[in-house]
């Protein structure tokens, strides 16, 4: 699978480039939340939703700390651990 962010040159080319996220009750409850605080079609909040569940990836400490600051799941992969 094509990395969707490599420094921003990796350009999703394919249908096996795209991540799929199954539904879910949870992913079904937080897309009506989205519903609720913003004007969204059903589809476009499941959408947003499972954008949500994914996690941003950087190496830069003070470019992860304005992701969680945003309330975006963030890790730096330099420092995962790894089983």
């Amino acid at each position: 699978m094509s990395c969707l962010f490599c420094f921003g040159l990796t350009l999703l080319t394919t249908h096996q480039d795209y991540i799929l996220i199954p539904y879910s009750d949870a992913l079904i409850d937080r897309a009506s939340a989205l519903v609720a605080r913003h004007v969204l079609r059903a589809l476009d909040a499941i959408q947003l939703a499972s954008a949500l569940e994914l996690t941003f990836l950087s190496a830069d400490d003070r470019l992860l700390d304005a992701v969680r600051q945003e309330h975006l799941q963030a890790e730096n992969p330099e420092k995962l651990q790894i089983l």
